[in-house]
C-alpha cells in the first residue's frame, strides 16, 4: 500500500537511495496510549555503576545494556573528501564529555515495557528488532517514562556524540567501525529492506551495534545544514532553534555514502518515519 511523502527535508543528495527512505511515510502524529503504560517501579536497591566506569551496565528495569564512552577530541565530519561540496560536512574538532551509550538500538520488547505500546511498521519482526515508526516528540515521552523514579538522566545522543561514538571512539573510519560495510550494517546490498533483529552484524570497536543500518536514529540536536561553520569546539549540542532535528545513521534501504560515519539528515520533529528509530544515552554522573 502506497504512502504519502512525509515533509522530510534531507541533505541535498540528488539521487541516493536514502532520499527515497522517507518518501513513503506519513507526517501523522503517532499517538502513544501512555495512560495503559506499566509503572517502573524501582527495585528495592537501584542498581549503581561500580568505581572505576566499567565497560557496560545493565539497567536493571529493562534490560538495556550501555557501553562506556570515554570522552574525547576528533575531526567532525567527511575527513576522506567523498562528499559534494554543498553538503557542507567539512571536518572540524569537536570535544566530547564521557558518556554512555545504548549498545543497541531500542528494541521493540524494551519500548513496550517504557511505554505500553509498540508503534512499529514491522511487528512481525518481533521484539528483538529495533522499535520505529515514531516521531522525535515520542521519543521525548519515551525517555520521561524511563526517567522516572530513577537515578540517570536518560537522553537521546547530542549529533556530536553520536557520530563520535559511532566512529569507534573518534577514529579515522568511513563507517561506524571501519571500512567495510557488509560486516557492519544491513544495507541495500544485503537485506530484504526490512528491519532486522539488533546485534546480528559486528559492532564497532566500542563494542556498539547497528550505528550504520538498520535503523536510522534520532538525535537531540535542531539540523542545521550550515552549523559546522559556526559549532563550538567543545560538547556542541546543535542550534538554538530550527525547523527539523537531526537524523544519524541509515536504514536497510541505504546506500554506500549514506551509510557513511559523516552522512547526516534531518525531518520535521513531528514526522512519523517507519525506518526511524532511537538509540539512549544517559552522562557519567
Amino acid at each position: 500500500m502506497p504512502f504519502r511523502t512525509v515533509a522530510l527535508t534531507l541533505i541535498s543528495l540528488v539521487g541516493l537511495a536514502v532520499a527515497a527512505q522517507a518518501a513513503d511515510v506519513p507526517p501523522t502524529k503517532l499517538k502513544l496510549r501512555s495512560t495503559s503504560a506499566p509503572e517502573l517501579t524501582p527495585p528495592t536497591a537501584v542498581a549503581q555503576l561500580p568505581a572505576g566506569a566499567p565497560p557496560t551496565y545493565k539497567d536493571p528495569y529493562t534490560g538495556m545494556e550501555f557501553v562506556f564512552v570515554k570522552g574525547g577530541c576528533y575531526q567532525m565530519g567527511d575527513t576522506f573528501g567523498e562528499f559534494p561540496a554543498d553538503l557542507k560536512v567539512t571536518p572540524h574538532e569537536v570535544c566530547v564529555s564521557d558518556f554512555w551509550m545504548g549498545k543497541y538500538e531500542v528494541t521493540q520488547g524494551e519500548w513496550i515495557k517504557v511505554m505500553g505500546d509498540n508503534p512499529a511498521h514491522n511487528i512481525k519482526c518481533g521484539k528483538d528488532c529495533p522499535v520505529e515508526n515514531m516521531t522525535w516528540e515520542d521519543t521525548g515521552a519515551f525517555m520521561s517514562r524511563y526517567r522516572k523514579n530513577r537515578d540517570k538522566v536518560f537522553r537521546l545522543p547530542t549529533e556530536a556524540e553520536w557520530e563520535f561514538a559511532c566512529r569507534s571512539g573518534g577514529k579515522r573510519e568511513k563507517f561506524c567501525g571501519g571500512n567495510n560495510l557488509d560486516d557492519l550494517g544491513w544495507n541495500s546490498d544485503n537485506t530484504v529492506k526490512k528491519t532486522q533483529p539488533v546485534g546480528t552484524k559486528q559492532p564497532n570497536g566500542l563494542e556498539i551495534y547497528d550505528m550504520n543500518d538498520n535503523v536510522s536514529e534520532w538525535c537531540s540536536d535542531w539540523f542545521n545544514q550550515d552549523y559546522y561553520k559556526n559549532s563550538p569546539k567543545d560538547n556542541p549540542k546543535g542550534p538554538s532553534q530550527g525547523l527539523n532535528r537531526v537524523i544519524r545513521g541509515s536504514d536497510g534501504r541505504s546506500t554506500d555514502l549514506s551509510s557513511r560515519a559523516a552522512f547526516r539528515s534531518g525531518a520535521a520533529q513531528d514526522s512519523q518515519i517507519r525506518t526511524n528509530g532511537l538509540r539512549v544515552v544517559f552522562t557519567s554522573q
